[in-house]
């Protein structure tokens, strides 16, 4: 049996500082509904799934990242219009910009405990009703959790969150399980103000 990249025809690059890989595409749009990345390539780790490297791919709806991936990067999977369900490994550290933004059919996402940031529109405009941030998240951008959908967002860590504003429009009302008392922690004045709003940041 052929390997899992010749058949989904992805496709990849040497980082030549880290002598890893990263998935660079998926040409031509690819012929699978299922894309499970392989954790190697060439007989090296497979680190990162690069800019735009699915971007508008009209016919995914599962992904499964394997542990080896510590960096989803911007756009990678925006647009991706059908795509449902997304397993993230457990190495993953990073979900850049607009990564996920605009996959209308995706309901659910569980992130790893590793998890460090999220990035600004990381899951906008997705079909997810809940998220729950895992206790490593650092830094959760603009706009990370806008969806019309969305009813809760969870923290394993309440404490210790501060809010940056970045724009005084409403955003879209959520409910938060355990919102701390004081404006140096999450508050659910704020989030029923606009979670869209904001940067949050710990530590």
């Amino acid at each position: 049996m052929r390997p899992p990249y010749r058949r989904f025809r992805l496709g990849f690059e040497l980082d030549q500082e880290a002598d890893t890989y990263f998935v660079s595409g998926y040409e031509p749009y690819g012929v699978e509904a299922e894309v499970r990345i392989p954790s190697e390539y060439q007989g090296k780790a497979v680190t990162a799934i690069r800019n735009k490297a699915f971007m508008g791919c009209p016919k995914i709806s599962s992904v499964i990242i394997p542990d080896s991936i510590t960096l989803i990067d911007i756009y990678a999977f925006e647009n991706c219009t059908a795509l449902e369900r997304v397993t993230l490994g457990a190495g993953v550290k990073a979900i850049g910009m607009s990564a996920f933004a605009n996959c209308s059919a995706l309901t659910s996402v569980t992130f790893p405990e590793g998890l460090e940031t999220i990035g600004d529109s990381a899951f906008e405009n997705t079909a997810i009703t809940s998220f729950s941030v895992t206790r490593n998240v650092r830094e959760i951008g603009m706009y990370a959790f806008r969806t019309k959908e969305l009813e809760r967002v969870t923290f394993d860590v309440a404490a210790g969150w501060k809010t940056y504003p970045i724009l005084s429009e409403a955003g879209t009302p959520v409910d938060v399980s355990d919102p701390a008392a004081n404006a140096e922690k999450l508050s659910k004045a704020q989030f029923l103000g606009g979670l869209a709003n904001y940067v949050w940041r710990r530590g």
